[in-house]
Protein backbone atom coordinates (compact mmCIF):
# COMPACT_ATOMS: atom_id res chain seq x y z
CA UNK A 1 0.00 0.00 0.00
CA UNK A 2 2.40 2.24 0.91
CA UNK A 3 4.46 1.90 -2.61
CA UNK A 4 1.66 3.39 -4.13
CA UNK A 5 2.99 7.18 -2.77
CA UNK A 6 6.54 8.46 -3.00
CA UNK A 7 9.06 8.07 -0.74
CA UNK A 8 9.06 12.24 0.38
CA UNK A 9 4.94 11.77 1.00
CA UNK A 10 5.54 8.46 3.09
CA UNK A 11 8.35 10.91 5.18
CA UNK A 12 6.27 13.14 5.43
CA UNK A 13 3.26 10.99 6.46
CA UNK A 14 5.54 9.64 8.92
CA UNK A 15 6.98 12.84 10.52
CA UNK A 16 3.25 13.57 10.78
CA UNK A 17 2.43 10.75 12.88
CA UNK A 18 4.71 11.04 15.42
CA UNK A 19 4.19 15.10 15.69
CA UNK A 20 0.79 14.13 16.52
CA UNK A 21 1.89 11.25 19.20
CA UNK A 22 4.46 14.15 20.49
CA UNK A 23 1.28 16.34 20.61
CA UNK A 24 -0.97 13.90 22.42
CA UNK A 25 1.98 13.19 25.04
CA UNK A 26 2.34 16.90 25.69
CA UNK A 27 -1.25 17.41 25.92
CA UNK A 28 -1.38 14.29 28.37
CA UNK A 29 1.75 16.12 30.39
CA UNK A 30 -0.28 19.31 30.16
CA UNK A 31 -3.21 18.18 31.33
CA UNK A 32 -1.12 16.80 34.16
CA UNK A 33 -0.18 20.22 35.80
CA UNK A 34 -3.02 22.08 34.73
CA UNK A 35 -4.91 19.15 37.05
CA UNK A 36 -1.62 19.75 39.77
CA UNK A 37 -2.16 22.94 39.33
CA UNK A 38 -5.80 23.48 39.94
CA UNK A 39 -5.42 20.83 43.17
CA UNK A 40 -2.78 23.30 44.60
CA UNK A 41 -4.81 26.13 43.33
CA UNK A 42 -7.42 24.80 45.86
CA UNK A 43 -5.07 23.96 48.89
CA UNK A 44 -3.79 27.62 48.15
CA UNK A 45 -6.51 30.09 47.40
CA UNK A 46 -8.80 28.25 49.54
CA UNK A 47 -8.19 26.01 51.84
CA UNK A 48 -4.94 27.99 53.31
CA UNK A 49 -6.45 30.89 53.86
CA UNK A 50 -9.75 29.48 55.73
CA UNK A 51 -6.97 27.89 57.74
CA UNK A 52 -5.04 31.22 58.32
CA UNK A 53 -8.26 32.68 59.42
CA UNK A 54 -9.14 29.95 61.62
CA UNK A 55 -6.03 29.91 63.49
CA UNK A 56 -5.80 33.59 63.99
CA UNK A 57 -9.45 33.34 65.39
CA UNK A 58 -7.93 30.69 67.92
CA UNK A 59 -4.98 32.79 68.41
CA UNK A 60 -7.28 35.62 69.68
CA UNK A 61 -9.68 33.42 71.62
CA UNK A 62 -6.26 32.40 73.34
CA UNK A 63 -5.04 36.15 73.75
CA UNK A 64 -9.04 36.99 75.15
CA UNK A 65 -8.57 33.94 77.36
CA UNK A 66 -4.87 35.05 78.79
CA UNK A 67 -6.59 38.62 79.14
CA UNK A 68 -9.32 37.33 81.06
CA UNK A 69 -7.28 35.72 83.48
CA UNK A 70 -5.18 38.77 83.87
CA UNK A 71 -7.73 41.00 84.84
CA UNK A 72 -8.51 38.56 87.34
CA UNK A 73 -4.94 38.29 88.69
CA UNK A 74 -4.90 41.85 88.77
CA UNK A 75 -7.80 42.36 91.37
CA UNK A 76 -7.55 45.88 92.97
CA UNK A 77 -5.09 46.98 90.41
CA UNK A 78 -7.15 49.37 88.58
CA UNK A 79 -3.92 50.11 85.58
CA UNK A 80 -3.65 46.56 85.15
CA UNK A 81 -7.47 45.71 84.83
CA UNK A 82 -7.69 48.29 82.44
CA UNK A 83 -5.01 46.78 79.98
CA UNK A 84 -6.08 43.75 80.41
CA UNK A 85 -9.51 44.88 79.35
CA UNK A 86 -8.09 46.92 76.25
CA UNK A 87 -6.16 43.42 75.04
CA UNK A 88 -9.43 41.72 75.38
CA UNK A 89 -11.28 44.00 73.54
CA UNK A 90 -8.72 43.73 70.66
CA UNK A 91 -9.05 39.89 70.69
CA UNK A 92 -12.24 40.43 70.32
CA UNK A 93 -12.33 42.61 67.10
CA UNK A 94 -10.09 40.17 66.04
CA UNK A 95 -12.30 37.67 66.06
CA UNK A 96 -15.30 39.64 64.72
CA UNK A 97 -12.75 40.44 61.94
CA UNK A 98 -12.10 36.23 61.68
CA UNK A 99 -15.54 35.36 61.26
CA UNK A 100 -16.16 38.17 58.50
CA UNK A 101 -13.30 36.55 56.58
CA UNK A 102 -14.49 33.15 57.03
CA UNK A 103 -18.21 33.90 56.39
CA UNK A 104 -16.90 35.54 53.11
CA UNK A 105 -15.19 32.49 52.23
CA UNK A 106 -16.69 29.98 53.26
CA UNK A 107 -19.10 27.75 50.35
CA UNK A 108 -20.71 25.02 52.43
CA UNK A 109 -23.91 25.00 54.21
CA UNK A 110 -22.05 22.73 56.91
CA UNK A 111 -19.26 25.45 57.37
CA UNK A 112 -21.83 28.37 57.63
CA UNK A 113 -23.48 26.40 60.20
CA UNK A 114 -20.59 26.22 62.34
CA UNK A 115 -19.65 29.85 61.77
CA UNK A 116 -23.28 30.07 63.23
CA UNK A 117 -22.51 28.09 66.07
CA UNK A 118 -19.31 30.08 66.93
CA UNK A 119 -20.87 33.32 66.73
CA UNK A 120 -23.71 31.97 69.46
CA UNK A 121 -20.75 30.44 71.87
CA UNK A 122 -18.95 33.41 71.39
CA UNK A 123 -21.74 35.58 72.29
CA UNK A 124 -22.73 33.67 75.54
CA UNK A 125 -19.07 34.25 76.71
CA UNK A 126 -19.18 37.76 75.53
CA UNK A 127 -21.84 38.25 78.05
CA UNK A 128 -20.80 36.45 80.71
CA UNK A 129 -17.33 38.13 80.38
CA UNK A 130 -18.83 41.88 80.51
CA UNK A 131 -20.37 41.26 83.53
CA UNK A 132 -17.00 39.70 84.73
CA UNK A 133 -15.34 42.81 82.79
CA UNK A 134 -17.29 45.48 84.10
CA UNK A 135 -17.52 44.03 87.77
CA UNK A 136 -13.71 44.00 88.14
CA UNK A 137 -13.42 47.31 86.96
CA UNK A 138 -16.08 48.96 89.93
CA UNK A 139 -14.02 46.65 92.28
CA UNK A 140 -17.14 44.38 92.95
CA UNK A 141 -15.26 41.66 94.16
CA UNK A 142 -13.42 40.98 97.60
CA UNK A 143 -11.22 38.74 96.56
CA UNK A 144 -9.34 37.30 93.53
CA UNK A 145 -11.28 33.62 94.38
CA UNK A 146 -14.18 34.98 93.60
CA UNK A 147 -13.38 36.52 90.38
CA UNK A 148 -11.96 33.37 89.11
CA UNK A 149 -14.91 31.69 89.72
CA UNK A 150 -16.92 34.55 87.67
CA UNK A 151 -14.45 34.12 84.87
CA UNK A 152 -14.73 30.31 85.05
CA UNK A 153 -18.62 30.25 84.55
CA UNK A 154 -18.24 33.15 81.39
CA UNK A 155 -15.81 30.76 80.13
CA UNK A 156 -17.91 28.00 80.70
CA UNK A 157 -20.52 29.49 79.65
CA UNK A 158 -19.36 29.83 75.62
CA UNK A 159 -15.36 30.15 75.45
CA UNK A 160 -14.50 26.64 75.91
CA UNK A 161 -17.40 25.51 73.18
CA UNK A 162 -15.73 28.03 71.23
CA UNK A 163 -12.45 26.80 71.27
CA UNK A 164 -13.52 23.56 70.63
CA UNK A 165 -15.49 24.64 67.71
CA UNK A 166 -12.68 26.28 66.17
CA UNK A 167 -10.46 23.41 66.39
CA UNK A 168 -13.01 21.14 65.15
CA UNK A 169 -13.52 23.40 62.05
CA UNK A 170 -9.35 23.44 62.28
CA UNK A 171 -9.06 19.70 62.04
CA UNK A 172 -11.59 19.74 59.42
CA UNK A 173 -9.67 21.59 57.78
CA UNK A 174 -6.40 19.96 58.01
CA UNK A 175 -8.14 16.74 56.71
CA UNK A 176 -9.54 18.48 53.76
CA UNK A 177 -6.59 19.88 52.76
CA UNK A 178 -4.94 16.39 53.65
CA UNK A 179 -7.81 15.23 51.15
CA UNK A 180 -7.75 17.26 48.92
CA UNK A 181 -3.75 16.76 48.46
CA UNK A 182 -4.17 13.00 48.14
CA UNK A 183 -6.70 13.32 45.35
CA UNK A 184 -4.35 15.88 43.80
CA UNK A 185 -1.33 13.13 44.19
CA UNK A 186 -3.10 10.09 42.97
CA UNK A 187 -4.64 12.65 39.93
CA UNK A 188 -1.06 13.12 39.06
CA UNK A 189 0.83 10.25 39.80
CA UNK A 190 -2.12 8.41 37.34
CA UNK A 191 -1.58 11.21 34.69
CA UNK A 192 2.40 10.50 35.45
CA UNK A 193 1.23 6.88 34.53
CA UNK A 194 -0.58 7.57 31.79
CA UNK A 195 1.92 10.37 30.34
CA UNK A 196 4.58 7.27 30.90
CA UNK A 197 2.68 4.52 29.19
CA UNK A 198 1.71 7.14 26.24
CA UNK A 199 5.51 8.12 26.26
CA UNK A 200 6.50 4.33 25.97
CA UNK A 201 3.90 3.77 23.64
CA UNK A 202 4.37 6.77 21.29
CA UNK A 203 8.25 5.45 20.95
CA UNK A 204 7.02 1.82 20.15
CA UNK A 205 4.69 3.48 17.52
CA UNK A 206 7.59 5.65 16.41
CA UNK A 207 10.20 2.78 16.31
CA UNK A 208 7.59 0.65 14.45
CA UNK A 209 6.67 3.64 11.87
CA UNK A 210 10.27 4.16 11.31
CA UNK A 211 11.16 0.24 10.58
CA UNK A 212 7.96 0.18 8.65
CA UNK A 213 9.06 2.73 6.24
CA UNK A 214 12.46 2.24 5.84
CA UNK A 215 11.27 -1.37 4.60
CA UNK A 216 8.87 0.46 2.47
CA UNK A 217 11.72 2.32 0.81
CA UNK A 218 15.39 -0.57 1.25
CA UNK A 219 13.18 -3.61 0.19
CA UNK A 220 12.03 -2.17 -3.15
CA UNK A 221 15.96 -1.00 -3.62
CA UNK A 222 17.32 -4.17 -2.60
CA UNK A 223 15.10 -5.99 -5.27
CA UNK A 224 16.28 -3.51 -7.70
CA UNK A 225 20.17 -3.94 -6.47
CA UNK A 226 19.40 -7.75 -6.82
CA UNK A 227 18.02 -6.97 -10.62
CA UNK A 228 20.68 -4.89 -11.74
CA UNK A 229 22.96 -7.54 -10.38
CA UNK A 230 21.55 -10.24 -12.27
CA UNK A 231 21.60 -7.95 -15.49
CA UNK A 232 25.13 -7.50 -15.23
CA UNK A 233 25.70 -11.26 -14.81
CA UNK A 234 23.92 -11.66 -18.29
CA UNK A 235 21.01 -13.15 -16.96
CA UNK A 236 18.16 -11.27 -19.20
CA UNK A 237 15.12 -13.85 -18.37
CA UNK A 238 13.76 -12.39 -15.21
CA UNK A 239 11.27 -9.29 -14.95
CA UNK A 240 10.37 -7.08 -12.06
CA UNK A 241 7.30 -6.71 -10.29
CA UNK A 242 6.50 -2.61 -11.38
CA UNK A 243 3.72 -2.38 -8.52
CA UNK A 244 3.71 1.28 -7.27
CA UNK A 245 3.92 4.48 -8.03
CA UNK A 246 7.17 5.25 -6.03
CA UNK A 247 10.92 6.41 -6.81
CA UNK A 248 11.86 2.32 -6.55
CA UNK A 249 8.83 1.19 -8.88
CA UNK A 250 10.64 4.10 -11.53
CA UNK A 251 13.73 2.61 -11.41
CA UNK A 252 12.96 -0.70 -11.93
CA UNK A 253 10.93 0.13 -14.87
CA UNK A 254 14.40 2.26 -16.31
CA UNK A 255 16.36 -1.30 -15.64
CA UNK A 256 13.76 -3.84 -17.38
CA UNK A 257 13.82 -1.02 -20.07
CA UNK A 258 17.47 -1.40 -20.00
CA UNK A 259 17.49 -5.17 -20.19
CA UNK A 260 15.45 -4.98 -23.40
CA UNK A 261 17.42 -2.96 -24.99
CA UNK A 262 20.43 -4.97 -23.84
CA UNK A 263 18.69 -7.89 -25.05
CA UNK A 264 18.13 -6.68 -28.11
CA UNK A 265 21.90 -5.34 -28.29
CA UNK A 266 23.15 -8.47 -27.50
CA UNK A 267 20.89 -10.26 -30.06
CA UNK A 268 22.31 -8.40 -33.03
CA UNK A 269 26.07 -9.00 -31.94
CA UNK A 270 25.22 -12.74 -31.63
CA UNK A 271 23.81 -12.25 -35.08
CA UNK A 272 27.14 -10.34 -36.24
CA UNK A 273 29.37 -13.17 -34.16
CA UNK A 274 27.62 -15.43 -36.94
CA UNK A 275 28.28 -13.59 -39.68
CA UNK A 276 31.95 -13.17 -38.56
CA UNK A 277 31.95 -16.66 -38.32
CA UNK A 278 31.03 -17.76 -41.60
CA UNK A 279 33.52 -15.18 -42.79
CA UNK A 280 36.22 -16.46 -40.78
CA UNK A 281 35.70 -19.78 -42.12
CA UNK A 282 35.79 -18.67 -46.04
CA UNK A 283 38.98 -16.81 -44.77
CA UNK A 284 40.30 -20.39 -43.31
CA UNK A 285 39.61 -22.51 -46.71
CA UNK A 286 41.32 -19.42 -48.61
CA UNK A 287 43.96 -19.70 -46.57
CA UNK A 288 44.51 -23.18 -47.13
CA UNK A 289 44.18 -22.86 -50.61
CA UNK A 290 46.50 -20.33 -51.14
CA UNK A 291 49.16 -22.08 -49.06
CA UNK A 292 48.99 -25.08 -51.10
CA UNK A 293 49.47 -23.10 -54.10
CA UNK A 294 52.15 -21.66 -52.65
CA UNK A 295 53.59 -24.49 -52.22
CA UNK A 296 53.09 -25.67 -55.81
CA UNK A 297 54.32 -22.33 -56.89
CA UNK A 298 57.48 -23.34 -54.03
CA UNK A 299 58.01 -26.12 -56.25
CA UNK A 300 58.02 -25.00 -59.60
CA UNK A 301 60.49 -22.30 -58.49
CA UNK A 302 62.75 -25.16 -57.46
CA UNK A 303 62.53 -26.95 -60.05
CA UNK A 304 63.32 -23.27 -61.86
CA UNK A 305 66.71 -22.96 -60.12
CA UNK A 306 67.60 -26.51 -60.85
CA UNK A 307 66.96 -25.87 -64.54
CA UNK A 308 69.12 -22.72 -63.91
CA UNK A 309 71.64 -24.22 -62.91
CA UNK A 310 71.80 -26.43 -65.53
CA UNK A 311 71.66 -24.31 -67.84
CA UNK A 312 74.47 -22.05 -65.84
CA UNK A 313 76.99 -25.19 -66.30
CA UNK A 314 75.89 -25.50 -70.19
CA UNK A 315 76.41 -22.04 -70.84
CA UNK A 316 80.11 -22.37 -69.14
CA UNK A 317 80.54 -25.61 -71.27
CA UNK A 318 79.47 -23.28 -74.14
CA UNK A 319 81.87 -20.14 -73.13
CA UNK A 320 84.98 -22.58 -72.68
CA UNK A 321 83.71 -24.21 -76.28
CA UNK A 322 83.59 -20.64 -77.52
CA UNK A 323 87.14 -19.72 -76.28
CA UNK A 324 88.74 -23.03 -77.81
CA UNK A 325 86.69 -22.29 -81.24
CA UNK A 326 88.07 -18.45 -80.66
CA UNK A 327 91.88 -19.74 -80.43
CA UNK A 328 91.27 -22.59 -83.14
CA UNK A 329 90.16 -19.77 -85.53
CA UNK A 330 93.22 -17.44 -84.57
CA UNK A 331 95.74 -20.65 -85.12
CA UNK A 332 93.31 -21.03 -88.08
CA UNK A 333 94.04 -17.27 -89.49
CA UNK A 334 98.10 -17.69 -88.94
CA UNK A 335 98.24 -20.93 -90.19
CA UNK A 336 95.77 -20.07 -93.53
CA UNK A 337 98.83 -20.46 -95.45
CA UNK A 338 99.32 -24.18 -94.57
CA UNK A 339 96.91 -25.45 -96.95
CA UNK A 340 93.84 -26.52 -97.31
CA UNK A 341 93.74 -29.32 -94.80
CA UNK A 342 93.30 -26.66 -92.44
CA UNK A 343 90.19 -25.01 -94.11
CA UNK A 344 88.92 -27.46 -94.38
CA UNK A 345 89.08 -28.69 -90.58
CA UNK A 346 88.18 -25.39 -89.71
CA UNK A 347 85.02 -25.28 -92.05
CA UNK A 348 83.95 -28.32 -90.37
CA UNK A 349 85.17 -26.36 -87.12
CA UNK A 350 82.50 -23.76 -88.02
CA UNK A 351 80.09 -25.61 -88.75
CA UNK A 352 80.11 -27.24 -85.37
CA UNK A 353 80.47 -23.27 -84.07
CA UNK A 354 77.22 -22.83 -86.04
CA UNK A 355 75.39 -25.55 -84.18
CA UNK A 356 76.47 -25.13 -80.81
CA UNK A 357 75.15 -21.53 -81.43
CA UNK A 358 71.81 -22.83 -82.26
CA UNK A 359 71.88 -24.83 -79.56
CA UNK A 360 72.73 -21.96 -76.95
CA UNK A 361 70.00 -19.58 -79.08
CA UNK A 362 67.67 -23.00 -78.05
CA UNK A 363 68.53 -22.73 -74.39
CA UNK A 364 68.05 -18.48 -74.41
CA UNK A 365 64.62 -19.06 -75.45
CA UNK A 366 63.89 -21.73 -72.55
CA UNK A 367 65.42 -19.70 -70.23
CA UNK A 368 63.48 -16.76 -71.41
CA UNK A 369 60.40 -18.78 -71.15
CA UNK A 370 61.15 -20.03 -68.05
CA UNK A 371 61.37 -16.31 -66.45
CA UNK A 372 58.42 -15.81 -68.35
CA UNK A 373 56.92 -18.64 -66.25
CA UNK A 374 58.63 -17.41 -63.01
CA UNK A 375 56.75 -13.80 -63.20
CA UNK A 376 53.27 -15.56 -64.44
CA UNK A 377 53.58 -17.44 -61.19
CA UNK A 378 54.65 -14.88 -58.79
CA UNK A 379 52.04 -12.75 -60.03
CA UNK A 380 49.14 -15.56 -59.31
CA UNK A 381 51.10 -16.62 -56.16
CA UNK A 382 50.63 -12.34 -55.47
CA UNK A 383 47.23 -12.92 -56.23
Amino acid sequence: MLRQFRIRSRLQLGFAVLLLLSAIVVAIGGFGLHVARQGLAGITQELLPINTIVGNARLALLESHGAAAQMAASIFETQDIKAARAQWDQAQRTIDQAMRDFEARVKTQKSRDDLASFANHMKSYREKLIVFANKMADSGYADSKEALQDLKAAEAAGWTQAFEQLSAVDTVLAQTSESVFTQVNGAVSLIFVVFVVAFGASCLLGIFIASWLGRSIVVPLKQAQEFAGRIAQGDFTTHPSLIGKDEATDMMRALDTMQGALTRVVAAVRHAADGIQVASSEVATGNQDLSARTESQASALKQTAASMERLGVTVDRNAGSAGQANQLARSASGVAAEGGEVVAQLVATMRGINESSAKIADIIGVIDGIAFQTNILALNAAG
